[in-house]
């Protein structure tokens, strides 16, 4: 199962959805299993991918007329990737997020609660590697 980062549309803005009892949730299966270590590491990997991601979009949002701009002026997916990531300093995986949201809804990101949520993946990361 691939973990994905949900946008959330509402009438007048979007959110980015994290599970508030996702820490709990997790931490209680995955000490609910004969293969605790196993489980603790997937976690921690997908973790670890999430807050690549959000870094990513962090980054992209910050320069966010440079990021439309570097989009619009290539002439396809692979040059928009290929320039997003020399010209923002952002791995492929970090751009290939970006463009798979839409245009319309990228205005509508709520940047504070963009930058909180990936403060809960750090604290939870954190957790998962002290345990």
């Amino acid at each position: 199962m691939k973990n994905k980062i949900n946008l959330i549309i509402n009438e007048n803005k979007a959110e980015i959805n994290f599970a508030e009892e996702i820490q709990n949730s997790l931490l209680f299966s995955l000490l609910n299993t004969e293969n605790v270590d196993k489980n603790v590491q997937f976690e921690i990997n997908r973790t670890k991918n999430d807050i690549h991601i959000l870094e990513g979009l962090i980054k992209m949002i910050e320069q966010l007329d440079k990021s439309i701009e570097i989009v619009r002026s290539s002439e396809n997916t692979t040059e928009s990737i290929e320039k997003l990531t020399k010209e923002l300093n952002i791995s492929e995986k970090q751009a290939e997020n970006f463009l798979k949201i839409e245009l319309s809804t990228i205005d509508k990101i709520d940047y504070s609660k963009l930058k909180n949520n990936l403060i809960k993946y750090v604290d939870f990361l954190e957790t998962l590697t002290n345990n």
